[in-house]
């Protein structure tokens, strides 16, 4: 997953659209996304992975690394923007994922996996936007931000941006939307500002073994 620029030196290839069509064709399938056929795990082997935009998760996507520091999902490049990941819900489809405001309850993101790999951004901005989300499970994760709290500190302030500076930002979009069942077990948290941020109301929120380091 690299590539030589016209300088000679070995450059990132941006692999995010390769990344995402393949969460689609697993998980968004029309043929699959409904039954126990999709209920597959996505493997990603030992390596660093370059992104510059968003990753749209659905409902029972189950990705798996090769291990913390072995297996690198990396936002980077001068094109990056926004978020590294964002649950979506089952309206969605290849091509074409329900917008935050619009999503449907009955059909919201629910019974995620995430396990065994590094989550590192560039950005200072959320990686994870967890959307009207249901039991979410995060395992042997690391969240690796680059917050400095020299950069972005206005004159007078004592604490980040919790929507920007966060490494997992939990969201609803209305009073029925409630974030339930999420679970981070032996995650590491690195210099993300803040671990985790909840702009509403949520229940059963779990930390297992986690550590944090320069929020």
């Amino acid at each position: 997953l690299i590539k030589i620029d016209t300088n000679g030196a070995i450059a990132p290839t941006d692999v995010t659209d390769d990344l995402q069509r393949a969460i689609d064709q697993l998980f968004l399938n029309d043929s699959t996304k409904d039954g126990p056929n999709s209920r597959v795990i996505l493997h990603f082997g030992p390596g660093e992975y370059y992104i510059s935009k968003e990753l749209r998760i659905p409902s029972y996507t189950y990705i798996s690394g090769a291990g913390i520091d072995s297996t690198i999902i990396h936002m980077a490049g001068s094109d990056a923007e926004g978020a590294m990941i964002r649950t979506v819900d089952s309206n969605s489809v290849p091509g074409s994922y329900t917008p935050f405001a619009s999503m449907n309850y009955s059909l919201r993101p629910k019974f995620i996996v995430i396990e065994n790999l590094t989550f590192k951004t560039d950005l200072e901005e959320p990686i994870v936007l967890l959307d009207n989300a249901d039991n979410v499970t995060f395992d042997h994760v690391k969240f690796s931000g680059s917050y400095s709290t020299f950069k972005v500190q206005p004159i007078g302030s004592d604490h980040a941006d919790t929507t920007v500076h966060t490494a997992v930002l939990s969201r609803r979009t209305s009073g029925i939307h409630r974030p339930e069942n999420i679970t981070f077990s032996s995650c590491v948290f690195n210099r993300t500002g803040f671990g985790f941020f909840s702009k509403s109301d949520h229940n059963n929120v779990y930390f297992v073994n986690c550590q944090f380091y320069e929020l």
